[in-house]
Formats: C-alpha cells, sequence, structure tokens
C-alpha cells in the first residue's frame, strides 16, 4: 500500500513538473506590403486586401527574446480596425515569413516580401462576418504545428524575431474592394499566446 501511495506521489510529482504554463508576448513590428513592392517602415498601421489600384498584405513581426519553447501557439488580432466588405463576409489566410527580417522591416522587402507574406505555409484562417465599415472583433486563430516549429527554431538563432503574413484569401485587384484589420499604431496588432513546453512526437505510423 505505502508502494503504491509512493508511485501516486511520484507521478503527480512528475505530471506537476511537466505541466504546460502559458506566456504572451505582442506585437514588435506590424504594417504591409503592396503589390508594387512598397513599404513605409514608419508606417505600422496593417491594411490587408484591396485599396485602389493596389493589393496590400500585412505583416506581424515578433521579438522572442527571454520566450521559452512553445507546444502550441495561438495569436490574437485586437479589436482596433475597420472591416470593409460587400460580400458579408471574408476570410484571411495566414502564412510563413521565410526572408529576411531585416529587409521586411526596413522597407527594402520588395515585391518578393509581398508575395512571401501571401504564399507558402498556410498557418491558420478566420472568416470575418459583418457590416461594411463595421468595427473589426478581438479574435484568436489557432496556429499549425509549422509555425511552432519556426518559432522554436527562432529561439535557437541569435535573431530571435519571427514573422507571419495576412493575406484575403478571395480578393483581387479590380475585385469589389474588399480589406480588413486597419490599425492606427496606438496600440500592438497582435499578441502570440504560448503554451510552454516541448512540442509532441507524432506516433510512428502502424
Amino acid at each position: 500500500m505505502k508502494s503504491a501511495t509512493k508511485t501516486a506521489l511520484a507521478l503527480l510529482m512528475t505530471l506537476s513538473a511537466t505541466e504546460a504554463c502559458a506566456a504572451t508576448t505582442v506585437s514588435s513590428d506590424n504594417g504591409w506590403y503592396d503589390n508594387a513592392g512598397l513599404h513605409t517602415p514608419s508606417n505600422t498601421n496593417t491594411y490587408t486586401g484591396e485599396l485602389g489600384n493596389r493589393l496590400l498584405n500585412s505583416f506581424y513581426a515578433f521579438d522572442l527574446t527571454g520566450m521559452a519553447t512553445a507546444s502550441a501557439i495561438t495569436i490574437t488580432f485586437f479589436a482596433n480596425g475597420i472591416f470593409e466588405i460587400d460580400t458579408g463576409s471574408e476570410t484571411v489566410g495566414l502564412y510563413d515569413y521565410t526572408g529576411s527580417m531585416n529587409s521586411l522591416l526596413n522597407g527594402t522587402g520588395g515585391t518578393a516580401a509581398f508575395t512571401d507574406l501571401g504564399s507558402g505555409k498556410l498557418l491558420g484562417q478566420h472568416t470575418i462576418t459583418g457590416a461594411s465599415s463595421s468595427s473589426i472583433p478581438l479574435f484568436t486563430v489557432s496556429l499549425s504545428s509549422d509555425f511552432v516549429a519556426q518559432y522554436n527554431a527562432a529561439l535557437a538563432t541569435a535573431d530571435k524575431r519571427i514573422a507571419l503574413g495576412a493575406k484575403l484569401q478571395s480578393v483581387t485587384l479590380g475585385g469589389a474592394g474588399d480589406a480588413m484589420w486597419t490599425f492606427s499604431g496606438l496600440r500592438p496588432a497582435a499578441q502570440l499566446n504560448i503554451t510552454e513546453g516541448v512540442p509532441a512526437v507524432p506516433e510512428p505510423a502502424t
């Protein structure tokens, strides 16, 4: 009986020691690139969609200094912008960014940055429904294991910065002029919510 009690206590201590805990970090920089490759570093607004005769993809950058290894990550976008929509709803896709962080942030990323922010691995997506010119609600998106792996890899580098891109999935030039996520820069645009711990290793196929 004593042996069983000791075993149970040991198991409880092990579970307590390995229990995941949460941490957060807000975006250190954000902005947009248009399809001509333009980004003004002093402009930290995000604008995703169509503006006049331009398409815009947004980015959200994070400094991971002091953060721990993650087993799961979500991203929360703050309610601080306007939703322009003609069709009633629009889906925004979140994509991995694989280019140079320095060029992305200093405005020299060009058309390659614009393309990178709206292509590659789809990390998550969210559909907003509402009337045109309505306020964007606060919402949270679960990010894929691809982003978790990219996040953990960035922790091991000297740079420790990471970014992801946002693109409206059905917007094209000459379309309805849909757009969302226009932030004033008065507060961070987004926040990563980190579940700390080592990512689970998938079971081998049988």
